[in-house]
């Protein structure tokens, strides 16, 4: 299974090509959108923008054709075919067709951070449970609900959700 979308595979292909204007629009193609990347391609007729926003992740515009005019932190740069800037994470930024402006968005962002759970059921807090066995003055019953509290709070935690 491809994590790709909306893209030929095994095939030679030009990446400005897989995008079109309309007119009076910003037009994008997502390729890859999870939690550690985003893959954009976007056809910004002339004089259409998107305003001036933040992202959680470091992004890298690379333009495929026309000129575009990339705003950062309140600065102007133009971008042309061929040309690539970076946007730091956290930093306003805007991006506008000077001309018709086709560009590839590549966003990298940060892995979630993810804690240990706190256990504070009485039976741990006697440190009743080590390695998940079973020990003495813990009845199995007791054993079996904290390992299944640990175990979904151990899935919360890598889906995000804790």
């Amino acid at each position: 299974m491809s994590i790709l979308k909306n893209i030929a595979e095994k095939e030679v292909l030009e990446l400005k090509n897989q995008v079109t204007y309309q007119d009076g629009q910003v037009a994008s193609k997502t390729l890859i959108q999870n939690d550690g990347v985003g893959l954009t391609l976007f056809a910004f007729a002339k004089d259409e923008g998107i305003s001036t926003h933040e992202s959680k992740g470091d992004a890298i515009v690379n333009a495929l054709e026309g000129v575009g005019r990339i705003t950062i932190d309140g600065v102007d740069y133009i971008l042309h075919a061929g040309e690539s800037i970076v946007m730091p994470a956290n930093h306003p930024h805007a991006v506008y067709g000077i001309e018709n402006f086709k560009m590839l968005l590549i966003v990298t962002f940060p892995e979630k951070e993810a804690s240990q759970p706190t256990v504070t059921t009485e039976a741990a807090q006697r440190n009743d449970m080590v390695d998940g066995s079973l020990v003495d003055g813990m009845t199995e019953e007791s054993h079996d609900a904290l390992k299944a509290m640990v175990d979904d709070s151990t899935v919360m935690i890598k889906d995000g959700r804790f």
